[in-house]
């Protein structure tokens, strides 16, 4: 076949093939770069336009799509693209939030990323009841490292602890319930998306 009748896709697959064969500089082979930041920017605005909306209706209680996205990287991506991906992640979310300081979310995504990559196959990681699980808590240890970053800064919370661990927990809930909705898509529309998955054994 032509180079001149081949497809985007495998175009693109040839040359990540022979960049890698020949151990040049390239950064987490697999992932189609330009098409996870179109999905990024698709679920950056699908998070400020349902947090927007939620936000004020419900007490800042709102999905988190940005680590949602995050966290199904870790389990179903290929190690490097999902560690990579998971920081790009949130240092998104810090340059979005208003109260974060500059790198707490892009270390607590960085962090939740590398634990879920190490432990996804004794978490037996192809189930979706433990990823929902750890989703939720993925979801609580990412928020409650940034509070403590922001304490260490020297931040001040005018809402009490108890109140502030209420929202948190509903978030988190709320998160874990559409995550089988968005893996479930995610998984079907992989490929397409230039998402690149691990080989299950």
């Amino acid at each position: 076949m032509f180079p001149g009748r081949m497809s985007l896709d495998e175009v693109s697959a040839r040359i990540d093939r022979i960049l890698w064969d020949r151990r040049t500089v390239m950064v987490a082979p697999g992932m189609r770069w330009m098409r996870f930041a179109i999905v990024v920017m698709v679920v950056l605005i699908l998070q400020v336009g349902v947090g927007s909306i939620l936000g004020a209706r419900l007490q800042r209680i709102v999905p988190d799509f940005l680590l949602l996205l995050a966290v199904w990287l870790a389990f179903e991506c290929l190690d490097q693209p999902a560690l990579i991906a998971a920081w790009i992640l949130g240092l998104i979310k810090d340059l979005t939030s208003s109260h974060a300081p500059l790198g707490g979310y892009a270390l607590a995504f960085g962090l939740l990323g590398l634990i879920l990559v190490s432990m996804r196959e004794w978490l037996f990681a192809a189930r979706l009841l433990p990823q929902i699980l750890c989703m939720f808590l993925g979801s609580l240890f990412v928020e409650h490292l940034v509070v403590l970053l922001c304490i260490l800064k020297g931040s001040r919370f005018t809402e009490s602890y108890p109140w502030l661990l209420g929202t948190l927990v509903l978030s988190a809930t709320m998160t874990s319930g559409l995550y089988p909705y968005a893996s479930l898509g995610l998984s079907k529309l992989h490929r397409p998306l230039g998402l690149p998955m691990r080989p299950r054994r």
